[in-house]
């Protein structure tokens, strides 16, 4: 009895799926076409619909998507637009990786601490990184609230980011797609940057 019911589960697994290459060149040829017509809507000669087409494909679209309209916005000339990406990727809630830098040579005897009660991750040569959960938008306190919705932890003025972690932040966008700017971190001069382009 036991025996034959092995058998015929063994009959209702499907065999694994092959992929023949006929099949993979038109799944490429699919995605890369579907791709294409998304490019197309961010090079849209109406900014307006520009605009929006990155909006919603920043925060609504599939991961591919997602990762077209950020690079195309991050690396834009135009303040709108660039305003328009920030403002898109905090609206999606994101989790973002804050890498800390000490300038000088020392640190604050606490700095480590620190970093430990924000649950970072510290290396031996003093850099740490933090992930810092992004909640939602709060319209009365003009802010993105943490990710128990309480306190202000981001604003933006067209492409400035303020940043909380242990203190507030200057943060603008460089060459790489990285929110990056100095600040004090646990009373320690430190370099700050948060990358964006995924």
């Amino acid at each position: 009895m036991l025996r034959s019911l092995i058998f015929l589960l063994a009959l209702a697994v499907p065999a694994a799926a092959q992929v023949t290459l006929d099949d993979l060149k038109a799944e490429v040829d699919a995605r890369v076409s579907t791709l294409s017509t998304f490019e197309d809507a961010l090079a849209d000669p109406d900014p307006r619909r520009a605009l929006a087409a990155m909006q919603i494909m920043i925060e609504k679209g599939d991961p591919d998507q997602r990762r077209l309209a950020i690079r195309s916005g991050l690396y834009s000339t135009d303040l709108a637009i660039r305003s328009t990406v920030l403002r898109a990727i905090l609206n999606s809630e994101p989790n973002l990786i804050v890498n800390i830098e000490p300038v000088g040579e020392e640190v604050n005897q606490y700095y480590g601490r620190t970093v430990a009660q924000l649950n970072g991750t510290l290396k031996p040569d003093m850099t740490a990184s933090i992930v810092r959960k992004i909640g939602k938008w709060d319209a009365d306190r003009q802010c993105w609230l943490n990710s128990r919705n309480k306190d202000c932890w981001v604003t933006l003025n067209a492409d400035v980011v303020s940043f909380y972690v242990d203190s507030w932040a200057q943060l603008t966008l460089d060459k790489e797609g990285n929110l990056a700017g100095p600040a004090n971190f646990s009373q320690t001069a430190v370099m700050m940057t948060v990358p964006l382009a995924e």
